[in-house]
């Protein structure tokens, strides 16, 4: 379970989760529980529902690895006039465009890699002829997509 969604689960039990730097807790009336950000499966739950309770173990036994979200990533080309030269996936399919907005790069799934589907299209370009140097401009151009909690 990935710390976000046991935030979230908790949170619509009518909890408020508070985040230490090696734990999460929260507590209701004689009900806590604690949970460990470093050890996995280590975590403490006193007096709470066992739906809440369920989710407190779902999470302390997710490996510390597969908590937190996979980074997403746009692989940027080049930038010309207000718009962008990115990849895109297209139905399997990977292929450039020179039109995309900042908007489009953040909003348009197209435009969005996961590590593992960055790791896709960096296999399918070595495959291409002149691979190697494809790869290595799409390793130059992959930036981090970071969206704002405004």
């Amino acid at each position: 379970m990935k710390t976000s969604e046991f935030k979230q689960r908790i949170e619509d039990a009518g909890y408020s989760v508070t985040e230490e730097s090696d734990y999460y807790s929260f507590s209701a009336n004689r009900g806590v529980a604690m949970v460990s950000k470093v050890d996995a499966r280590r975590f403490s739950v006193y007096g709470l529902p066992l739906s809440v309770t369920n989710v407190v173990v779902e999470y302390a036994y997710t490996p510390i690895e597969k908590r937190e979200n996979e980074k997403i990533w746009n692989v940027v080309l080049g930038y010309d006039y207000d718009c962008y030269v990115a990849w895109r996936k297209d139905d399997g399919a990977y292929t450039t465009t020179a039109t995309a907005t900042a908007v489009e790069l953040l909003n348009d799934d197209d435009f969005v890699f996961t590590d593992s589907e960055f790791n896709v299209l960096i296999d399918h370009l070595k495959s291409l002829t002149n691979g190697a140097t494809y790869a290595k401009i799409a390793e130059l151009g992959k930036r981090e997509v970071t969206l704002n909690a405004d």
